[in-house]
């Protein structure tokens, strides 16, 4: 067994086998940065809401029980 590896004798990769193995690589980094942009807009739409109520507090005179 290799160390490197953690197998004893790794299959090698059939040519024919890459075409596949690289759309499947591209639909995948499409989807995280799908994901990513998701994300992103989440965070801000998170950001607003939470400036927004820190304003609301801040202009309130009275304590708020």
């Amino acid at each position: 067994m290799t160390p490197e590896r953690g197998r004893a004798d790794p299959q090698p990769l059939h040519q024919a086998a890459w075409p596949d193995m690289f759309a499947n690589l591209q639909t995948a980094y499409a989807e995280l940065a799908q994901a990513q942009f998701e994300l992103q807009e989440r965070v801000g739409v998170i950001q607003e809401a939470r400036d927004l109520f820190q304003q609301v507090i801040a202009s309130m005179s009275e304590a708020l029980f």
